[in-house]
Order: structure tokens, then sequence, then C-alpha cells
């Protein structure tokens, strides 16, 4: 493992870079181009919070900043990446799945009961059984996704001291699995929303053969359901549809993966361009 601890040197050349009042942090981790390794430091001050970065080489010089673009946006893109596996894979993999579980258990139930009565409206019922099979998948599908950047954050931190492109291109990979599985499980669930209105339109004429407290709980779980993909589903799928400046993004479901990746990393780009290569203070 490289030495990732700043030396006498990159404590000399950080200095020279910061600003009165503020703190720097060497994060603990360099980008490998194949030939050198770079680090990264980033200057806070107590106002405005972080203020600058700056970009050394393994021996402690400021390199010029037309070489230190590419490493800082390496750099960056792996550290947002993992933090936005804490912040936003962690949550939906620890996100009850009871109302899910409820809601296939019940229409499950009655299924058969549906067949009979309602001949057109028990696709619907089949429908939604079938795709929220599929979403009571996701829990072991992201931890596993968790679990392997996890993995792959200890490889770096602990046993190799750096990235380079081979690794962060693996971790993108892997990241971007969540992307698709996110995406996907939002267009699941809004093309269910006419199914769940169809149900609840019939479910009251099924009279006895439906007991009450059921009808209840069956129209409750998609009512419900519905509500919440009509307002927070719709408000997190904007990140997928529309770019970092509000416009409308075309997404190619038959190559899903890729059109995914390729939308976030014109937006990573776009933020990078825009908001954190000012702030780097390589001469």
């Amino acid at each position: 493992m490289i030495n990732t601890k700043p030396t006498p040197r990159h404590t000399d050349s950080i200095k020279k870079y910061k600003k009165l009042f503020e703190k720097w942090d060497m994060w603990d981790f360099a980008f490998f181009d194949g030939a050198e390794y770079y680090f990264l430091v980033q200057y806070s001050a107590p106002v405005k919070g972080i203020s600058g970065y700056l970009i050394l080489n393994h021996a402690g010089d400021v390199i010029p900043a037309s070489k230190a673009k590419e490493p800082f946006r390496h750099l960056v893109n792996y550290n947002t990446m993992m933090s936005q596996a804490i912040s936003g894979i962690l949550p939906q993999m620890k996100k009850p799945m009871g109302p899910f579980e409820e809601r296939a258990k019940l229409l499950k139930q009655y299924q058969q009961t549906f067949r009979e009565l309602f001949p057109i409206e028990s696709a619907s019922v089949d429908r939604i059984i079938f795709e929220t099979s599929k979403t009571l998948e996701n829990p072991k599908i992201l931890n596993d996704i968790y679990y392997t950047l996890a993995d792959y954050q200890k490889k770096i931190k602990n046993e190799l001291g750096y990235i380079d492109l081979n690794l962060l291109n693996k971790v993108r990979d892997t990241f971007n699995q969540n992307r698709v599985l996110m995406y996907t499980y939002g267009l699941r669930e809004r093309s269910l929303n006419k199914d769940y209105d169809a149900v609840v339109n019939v479910i009251d004429r099924a009279g006895e053969n439906i007991p009450s407290r059921d009808r209840e709980k069956i129209k409750k779980l998609l009512n419900t359901g519905k509500d919440s993909n009509q307002g927070a589903l719709e408000k997190s799928m904007r990140q997928f549809e529309w770019d970092e400046k509000g416009n409308k993004v075309y997404i190619d479901e038959s190559r899903l993966e890729e059109s995914l990746e390729e939308k976030f990393d014109n937006d990573g780009k776009m933020y990078f361009e825009e908001h954190m290569i000012i702030k780097l203070r390589n001469p």
C-alpha cells in the first residue's frame, strides 16, 4: 500500500495555497494513472464550507492545472459515488417492504375471485402481483450492490491506497446497477397506477366474496401506493429523466444500462465544469 499521509513536502505545498482561516484535508487515497499518483487536498472556510481544491503528485509538488484536471475529476467522481451509496442505497436497503408483501399476499388470496367476478380487471390483479414480486427482490439486489461497493472501497482504502481507471470503471459499473434497478422500479410502479385504479374501482362490487375488512385493506394499500407514485416517486424519477439544467432527457429502455450511464456521466461532467473546476487552485 502506498503512503497516503501528507509528507512535509506535501504540507509545505498545501500551506502555500491555503488562505487565511482555512482548514485543509488531504484525502486518504490517490488516483494512479499508470505512471504517477495524484492526491487531492480539500480546503474549507469557516462560513462557506468547501472553498477550494489542490492536486499534488506523489512527491508533494503542485502540478499545472492542465494536468490536474483529469485526476481531480476521477477522484471527485469516485468519492461522489461512494457518498451516494451511503446516502441513497443504504436507505433503500432498509425501506420497509411490508406494504408490498401485504398487497401481494391479499391479492393472491383473492386472485381467483377476481378472475371469476371481474375477468377484465383480473388482468390488473395479475400484473400487480407479478410486478410486486419483482419489487420484493430489490433489497437483496441492493444489498449485493452495496457490499460490492464496500469491498471495492476496502480494497482501495486498506490495501492499495489509490484508485486507477480499471477500479474506477468497476465501481461505476456497479453503482450504475443501482440506477438501473431504481429506474426500472419507477417505471414499473408508474405503469401500475392504472391497475391500482382498476382494482379499487370494482372491488366493492365483490360483496361477501371478499370480506369488507380485506376490501378496505386492499383499497388502502393500492391508494397509498398510487399516491406515493404520483408524489415521491415522480419526484425521484426527475433525476433520471431531466438533466442538471432542467431539460428532458431521453432514456433508451432498449439499452437502459448504457443510456443511464451516459445520462449521469453527462450530468457529472456538466456539474464538474460549472461548479468544481473553478475551485481548483493549481496554477
